[in-house]
C-alpha cells in the first residue's frame, strides 16, 4: 500500500504491521522524510528482498529523493538514499521521482519512475544495478536511461532473463516498447506495435467491484499497470510481451 506495509513469517497466516515512516527520519521543520509510493520484489537466486520507498522533498532545497532497502530476510536492512544527482548531472535538485515499479532480470534489478519538476512530467528513468552489487551492500553504482519523448508512464514486465522490456501506450491502439539488454550499457531505439483498441479512459471513470462491492479500479485511469515476459524458446517459440 502506499503508506503501510506488513511482514508474514508463516506463508501469510499471520501478519506484522511495519511502519514505513520509521526509520526514515524527519526534516527539520517536523516534517516526515517518507513520502507515499512503494514497491517491493524478492530476487530468489541472490536470496534478497529490496523495497522501495518514495520520499519527500527537503523543504529547504526542494530536492526529492527515494531509499532503497535490501535484506536477506524482510527484517533487517541495508539501506542506499538515492538523490536525482546522485544518478545524473542532467538531472537537478528540483527533479522529484514519482509512481516506482521494480523488476528483475537474470542479472539486474530494474527501477522504473516517472521523473517531474515542479508538477510537470520530465520523462520516465529506468535505473539498472546490479543484484550482486546489491546483495553485497556495495557502493551504489548503475546505469540509467531516460524516456522523454513518446508514452507516459513506462512499466517494466516480469519474468525478464538477458533482456529487460519497458512498455507504455501511445494511443488507444499503439505501444511503445523499449529493450535493454543486459550486455549493453543503454536501451534499443524503442519500437512501436499495434494493439486491441482499447478505451482511454481517466480516473473515476473505470470499474471492477469486489464481491462486498468496493470499487478497485476507482483511482485507476488508461496507463499500463505492469508486464509480463513468458520466453517461449525452449519449445521452438519466440518470447512473448504481455
Amino acid at each position: 500500500g502506499n503508506w503501510y506495509c506488513a511482514r508474514s513469517e508463516d506463508g501469510g497466516s499471520n501478519w506484522t504491521t511495519i511502519n514505513p515512516y520509521s526509520d526514515m527520519g524527519f526534516y527539520s521543520n517536523d516534517r516526515p522524510k517518507f513520502c507515499c509510493d512503494q514497491d517491493i520484489v524478492f530476487d530468489p537466486k541472490e536470496k534478497i528482498f529490496v523495497w522501495y520507498r518514495q520520499g519527500v522533498e527537503d523543504p529547504v532545497t526542494g530536492q526529492g529523493f527515494f531509499r532503497l532497502g535490501i535484506s536477506p530476510d524482510a527484517n533487517h536492512w541495508y539501506n542506499y538514499d538515492i538523490y536525482p544527482t546522485n544518478v545524473s548531472n542532467v538531472l537537478s535538485v528540483h527533479d522529484m521521482f514519482d509512481l516506482p515499479q521494480l523488476s528483475l532480470s537474470d542479472k539486474y534489478l530494474y527501477i522504473k519512475s516517472n521523473i517531474y519538476q515542479s508538477n510537470q512530467f520530465k520523462g520516465t528513468i529506468f535505473i539498472r544495478w546490479l543484484l550482486d552489487d546489491l546483495k553485497n551492500n556495495a557502493p551504489a553504482h548503475f546505469d540509467f536511461y531516460i524516456a522523454k519523448s513518446g508514452g507516459f508512464n513506462y512499466v517494466p514486465v516480469q519474468g525478464a532473463k538477458n533482456k529487460m522490456y519497458f512498455a507504455a501506450q501511445l494511443s488507444n491502439i499503439r505501444m511503445r516498447i523499449y529493450e535493454w539488454d543486459e550486455g549493453s550499457s543503454s536501451p534499443k531505439e524503442p519500437f512501436d506495435v499495434t494493439i486491441d483498441p482499447t478505451i482511454l479512459a481517466g480516473e473515476g471513470q473505470m470499474k471492477c467491484l469486489s464481491p462486498g462491492g468496493f470499487n478497485w479500479c476507482a483511482r485507476a485511469d488508461y496507463r499500463m499497470l505492469g508486464g509480463h515476459y513468458q520466453n517461449d524458446s525452449s519449445s521452438g517459440g519466440n518470447g512473448t510481451i504481455t
